[in-house]
């Protein structure tokens, strides 16, 4: 960002900020573009009412995705990584994508919760893993019972940065003909010594890389060989299906930083409720004073949030952390409406079914799995 959009966040935050725990961030190590602060405090008098659903044949879940009328589950434990679910049903359809290091194998794959119809009318789902970004043509994978790539290609191949490593984690959208949003998150820079870079966002259009950091450089204090870096900066990352926007949703702060891929211009929406970015993690509180998101799932209108933390401090019983909420937002983050999830209801997972307007829930220690109709929460 250039200096000029240091001085105008530093002074809106300053405005915005109000209360005793409220500081404005500082830009040397968060510089969105725009800070909006919302009043998404989770209304703690309204419960959704969920039932629990049975899977056949799905184990070891470790993530929910939905497109049409198909579930799909990543799990582990198999020789294959993804189980497919009919969602009229709730009965398997196909399991798809081996492990391994094979040109069509997969390894510690990551389901990045994007899929697309090509021109031909075929399901494609994108999946990013250890070597590289690969899409399965999951309509000739489901009539031919096997795993079929349209694409696959070496993060090498998609975009170059000598700045920061490749082996870290990272998530991959291609948004248009040889357009990608990268996120890299979080890489080690000398990993003997903990030193580290903050995540980054990567744009590649034809041969242009253009890049938005709004973590400008890593906080001073965090410590060497700690983990701390990692959950500081850990978040879920969606593709608006229309290819317009990316959210990235903090994990460990109640921040959902909306990027649109035209302007490449970041908003950052805060709840004026929660503590900021900076500000709790110097106050040495970082565990104790977070808002922790879970999840994330998105349609064209919305931005559905599954978040846990002490925010949730009026729960109806006077607990604290066991409650989890469900936030709705639009995509200019405006806050629509959000509920509580039963007491002890704890899922990890979370999936949004736009055709009947549910969302599914799982418990990944006990693999069980629920739904749950949110249709009130949308009007």
């Amino acid at each position: 960002m250039r200096s000029s959009n240091f001085i105008f966040v530093l002074m809106g935050l300053l405005l915005c900020s109000c209360g005793g725990d409220k500081v404005a961030e500082d830009v040397r190590y968060f510089a969105p573009d725009k800070f909006k602060v919302v009043n998404s405090t989770p209304d703690t008098t309204r419960v959704l009412k969920t039932e629990l659903i049975q899977l056949d044949e799905v184990y070891n879940p470790r993530g929910l995705y939905i497109y049409g009328n198909m579930l799909f589950v990543p799990t582990s434990g198999d020789t294959k990584f993804l189980s497919i679910v009919d969602l009229r049903s709730l009965k398997p359809i196909i399991k798809i994508g081996h492990y391994g290091r094979g040109p069509n194998d997969f390894s510690m794959p990551q389901m990045n919760n994007h899929a697309y119809c090509n021109d031909n009318n075929e399901l494609i789902l994108e999946i990013c893993d250890r070597f590289g970004f690969k899409s399965i043509n999951v309509t000739k994978s489901i009539k031919e019972s096997g795993t079929f790539l349209s694409d696959s290609k070496k993060y090498t191949e998609i975009y170059k940065d000598e700045r920061i490593s490749h082996n870290g984690d990272k998530i991959v959208f291609k948004y248009g003909a040889d357009r990608y949003f990268i996120k890299q998150d979080m890489t080690y820079r000398d990993a003997r010594e903990g030193t580290f870079s903050p995540p980054t966002y990567i744009f590649k259009i034809g041969t242009e890389q253009s890049y938005v950091e709004i973590f400008p450089q890593p906080i001073e204090s965090i410590k060497k060989n700690s983990r701390e870096a990692m959950f500081v900066y850990s978040g879920y990352t969606r593709l608006k299906p229309d290819g317009s926007k990316v959210v990235d949703v903090m994990q460990m702060f109640d921040y959902i930083n909306i990027i649109d891929l035209s302007s490449k211009k970041v908003t950052t929406v805060g709840n004026a409720n929660s503590k900021r970015f900076i500000s709790s993690y110097e106050e040495g509180d970082i565990y104790a004073a977070y808002a922790s998101n879970r999840n994330v799932c998105v349609t064209d209108k919305y931005i559905i949030v599954l978040t846990v933390g002490d925010i949730l401090c009026d729960a109806p019983d006077g607990s604290t952390r066991v409650w989890h909420s469900i936030r709705v937002f639009d995509w200019k983050g405006n806050f629509i409406s959000s509920a509580m999830l039963p007491k002890g209801l704890a899922p990890l997972f979370m999936a949004y079914d736009e055709n009947n307007e549910d969302l599914y829930f799982c418990v990944h220690s006990d693999e069980t799995f629920y739904r749950s109709n949110i249709s009130d929460l949308l009007k």
